[in-house]
């Protein structure tokens, strides 16, 4: 995944498979493609008009949860009463601790689900994946790496009568997984923590390595949705 600006809605989306026609990228905020791909694929109005109302929702959810990223909602035609519902969130680090140690990458956090209306109970099929890769410059010859990923399915079958009742139930299992991929997240963060403050306090003898450990845990506690 990657950020893309939109210059014609002032604002930013990310770009993925899902939202990818040859090598431009649809954008949610102006249904327009990126670079100008005049004959680009568009979905149906009826799931277009979800799609809006989709990303006000899942950005507001990201605006709790998340310090920061972009969040961006794509919905696709698979065929009659079977479409497509992605979220996918790509929140870039780039910042530097008080001791001078630069951290720099991504985590990027995606549910794709394949949502069947067949019925007035809506099955949905929901691939969520998290991908974590975050650079730490702390004077060696190269950055240190902190890198991991994790990926779950589940099946749910939920009762629905309008289109939101579809954002709704999507939003309730997107929530749910969060805590699975924060703990996930969390132990390939805890794994790498000794590494970390081991070498820094080889490189600079003069580390607080309480301190460091603490700042780079308040960093990834925002980062990856906690609390």
């Amino acid at each position: 995944m990657k950020i893309i600006n939109d210059t014609s809605a002032n604002g930013q989306f990310v770009a993925c498979e899902f939202n990818r026609d040859l090598d431009s990228h649809r954008s949610p905020l102006s249904n327009k493609y990126f670079p100008d791909l005049p004959d680009g694929q568009q979905i149906s109005k009826r799931l277009r008009s979800i799609e809006i109302k989709a990303n006000t929702a899942f950005n507001a959810y990201r605006h709790l949860y998340f310090e920061g990223g972009i969040c961006s909602v794509y919905l696709w035609d698979i065929e009659d009463k079977i479409f497509g519902f992605g979220v996918f969130i790509k929140n870039e680090i780039n910042t530097t601790l008080r001791g001078g140690q630069k951290i720099h990458g991504s985590i990027d956090c995606s549910d794709v689900v394949e949502v069947d209306e067949s019925s007035s109970t809506a099955s949905y099929t929901m691939t969520s994946s998290v991908l974590m890769n975050v650079n730490l410059d702390i004077g060696l010859s190269k950055p240190l790496t902190i890198s991991g990923s994790t990926a779950d399915r589940k099946v749910r079958n939920m009762p629905w009568k309008s289109d939101d009742d579809h954002i709704v139930n999507i939003g309730e299992l997107v929530e749910s997984n969060s805590s699975h991929f924060r703990d996930t997240i969390e132990n390939i963060y805890v794994s790498k923590m000794k590494q970390i403050v081991d070498l820094i306090a080889k490189t600079d003898a003069s580390a607080n390595q309480a301190a460091v450990a603490n700042e780079l845990a308040a960093l990834f506690a925002k980062r990856r949705g906690g609390a």
